[in-house]
């Protein structure tokens, strides 16, 4: 079995990560924590409509109405808290590449250099580490939260009704 020219690319950029695994993993489960606020958001305002549309008031659904306002509160928090996490990745990312790039040219030394165009040399340590501070700093983790989203919608509509439930799916 041959292995594609991208599936080696896709496992050369995920070999590079090995220094900010824990950042990218922080932010993925961020991201997760920011799912699951917005999946409670839509049970909670669910059970207000429910609520209100069986006959019960607004002074009735206090408990779910603070919630979903303490819900709101740490959707935000969580969001700010978010991108906090993807620039420390990206900064990190930044310096074990730019550091290891650096660290290898140091190794190969100047007759290496002396053959080398300065524009290709600058794509590689610049162009091709910030695009990679993206990756792993933002896309990265909101690529896996994308995933689980629709998995996590069908098995809490599945809780409440499984025919829904298979319809969504």
């Amino acid at each position: 079995m041959e292995i594609t020219r991208s599936a080696r690319r896709r496992n050369a950029v995920l070999a590079l990560a090995h220094g900010v695994r824990p950042w990218i993993a922080v932010g993925t489960a961020l991201r997760l924590l920011v799912l699951a606020c917005y999946l409670a958001q839509g049970y909670l305002l669910a059970t207000v409509l429910g609520g209100l549309l069986v006959g019960r008031g607004i002074a009735e659904q206090t408990g779910p109405l603070v919630w979903l306002a303490v819900l709101v509160g740490v959707r935000a928090l969580l969001l700010w808290t978010c991108s906090v996490v993807a620039q420390l990745t990206g900064a990190r990312t930044t310096e074990l590449l730019r550091a290891r790039a650096f660290g290898k040219l140091a190794e190969l030394g100047p007759v290496h250099l002396t053959g080398a165009r300065t524009g290709e040399l600058r794509e590689a340590l610049v162009d091709g580490v910030e695009s990679l501070e993206r990756y792993y700093g933002s896309y990265l983790p909101a690529l896996i939260a994308g995933l689980v989203a629709p998995v996590s919608v069908v098995v809490l509509l599945a809780v409440q009704d499984v025919g829904l439930a298979a319809l969504v799916a």
